[in-house]
């Protein structure tokens, strides 16, 4: 890569001073130079604020922004992306780290193949230091967005993809909402624009904790109401459905009946994988429950 076009790293933060060296120091050791590491700490209480100054002291590459309050976290990434000023941009959360060829093998392939909007590695999940297991890789390289758009909601889970890298330019144009799964509805806008591609030799390292990996709990943190906080994916759904049909971009590109047959098709796939199975073991439990008080009532009367 002869030009070296200057990458940057977005940190959001958090109360996460156990684990935010370890994410620091793998944005750090990249094996590719040009880099700056933007860090905003969303008002922590904890060691953050002197791990981050401490580091920016050492390696000129880190800027360290602090917040006067608790802004939320979706700001908190938006901030991140705002404070940039690279030309390709990835986030990195402060319990996470990346291979340290990540940030060098998904430019490479961004350079190589200008249809690409996003590059990301293999995103692999550790628990207490443990790894669990490998999340599904997402690759969409369909020709139209429309098809990459339903492809992605097909699969979606963990959303290790949000955390690839991407063209800053490009993303600074796409809302990131403060809502449940907006970074679903924020990649599946990226995707709609440009193709997706997961790369095999390289890997992103997440820690199977904190909220954002309760969807039940965020849910609930989010103000839902008891019925959407049990049925989190059908209010996931919903919000899907009503993102596409919105007459904003990119999707206002599309017909009514295009968006009217995305928005079905992508809001049916999320409910048949996540809220049928989930409706269907409750009704079980239900029926085991009462089967189980029958037989007590019935040996009662024995």
């Amino acid at each position: 890569m002869p030009n070296q076009p200057l990458v940057s790293i977005g940190l959001p933060t958090y109360n996460r001073a156990s684990t935010l060296r370890r994410a620091i120091e793998s944005a750090l050791a990249q094996d590719y130079p040009n880099i700056e590491l933007v860090i905003s700490d969303n008002a922590s209480t904890d060691e953050t604020q002197a791990i981050c100054l401490e580091v920016a002291a050492r390696d000129k590459r880190v800027r360290y922004l602090r917040q006067q309050a608790n802004q939320g976290a979706t700001v908190n990434f938006r901030e991140v992306l705002k404070q940039s000023r690279g030309e390709f941009f990835m986030w990195l959360s402060d319990d996470d780290w990346m291979d340290e060829s990540y940030v060098s093998q998904c430019l490479s392939v961004l350079l190589a193949q200008p249809d690409l909007g996003l590059v990301c590695g293999r995103e692999r999940y550790y628990e207490n230091g443990e790894f669990v297991f490998e999340s599904t890789q997402i690759n969409l390289l369909q020709n139209t967005g429309a098809e990459r758009v339903q492809a992605y909601y097909e699969q979606v889970s963990m959303n290790g993809t949000i955390y690839g890298l991407m063209r800053r330019e490009q993303i600074l144009k796409v809302p990131f909402y403060e809502m449940l799964a907006g970074d679903w509805l924020f990649v599946a806008r990226v995707a709609f624009q440009s193709k997706v591609k997961t790369l095999e030799s390289v890997a992103i390292n997440r820690s199977v904790a904190g909220e954002s990996q309760d969807i039940h709990r965020l849910a609930a943190s989010l103000g839902l109401s008891k019925f959407m906080v049990k049925n989190p994916h059908l209010r996931i759904a919903l919000s899907m459905f009503g993102d596409i049909m919105r007459q904003s971009s990119p999707y206002q590109s599309m017909s009514l009946f295009a968006r009217l047959g995305l928005g079905y098709r992508s809001s049916a796939a999320v409910i048949k994988r996540y809220c049928v199975p989930d409706w269907h073991r409750r009704l079980y439990e239900r029926a085991k429950r009462l089967e189980a008080g029958l037989k007590h009532r019935f040996r009662s009367v024995q």
